[in-house]
C-alpha cells in the first residue's frame, strides 16, 4: 500500500524547540517605552567614542533592541506552535479498538480510519487470512 510512516530511531530525541533566550516575563520588569532606534550612524560612530561612558547609552539601546527582537521572535514560536497545536487537535483519530475496549486516539494517517501501527496491522492481519 502507499502509505509510509517514519519509524523513530531506537533512542532518538524529538525535535528540541527554537532555542532563543527568553525574555523577561515578570511584566513590571520590562521598560514598557519602545527602545530607541540604533541608526547606522551611531554604529559607525563605536570606534571614536572616548570612554566606556559615552557608550552606556548605547549599549543599554542596544540590549533593549535585542530583548526585543527576542521577545517577538519568541511570540512568533509561540503563535506559530498554538496554530500547529490547533491542526493536531483536528487532525482524524484512528479508529481501532484495544482489547481493554479504549479507542486507540492515535491521529489517523494519510485520511484513512487508522493509526501508522494499526493500519500496517491491518493489512498484516488480511494478509494473514487471505486462502493459500
Amino acid at each position: 500500500m502507499g502509505i509510509q510512516c517514519r519509524p523513530i530511531a531506537h533512542g532518538a530525541q524529538p525535535l528540541a524547540p527554537q532555542q532563543v533566550p527568553r525574555p523577561r516575563e515578570d511584566p513590571n520588569e520590562i521598560d514598557q517605552t519602545p527602545p530607541p532606534a540604533i541608526d547606522q550612524q551611531k554604529v559607525d560612530d563605536i570606534p571614536e567614542l572616548g570612554s566606556l561612558e559615552e557608550g552606556i547609552d548605547l549599549f543599554e539601546a542596544l540590549g533593549r533592541n535585542i530583548e526585543l527582537q527576542v521577545g517577538v521572535g519568541e511570540l512568533t514560536y509561540r503563535a506559530q506552535k498554538l496554530e500547529h497545536l490547533k491542526k493536531a487537535n483536528e487532525a482524524k483519530r484512528c479508529l481501532h479498538t484495544k482489547a481493554r475496549g479504549i479507542q486507540c486516539g492515535s491521529p489517523a494517517v494519510g485520511g484513512k480510519s487508522y493509526c501508522c501501527f494499526f493500519f500496517h496491522q491491518m493489512i498484516h492481519d488480511e494478509r494473514q487470512q487471505l486462502p493459500t
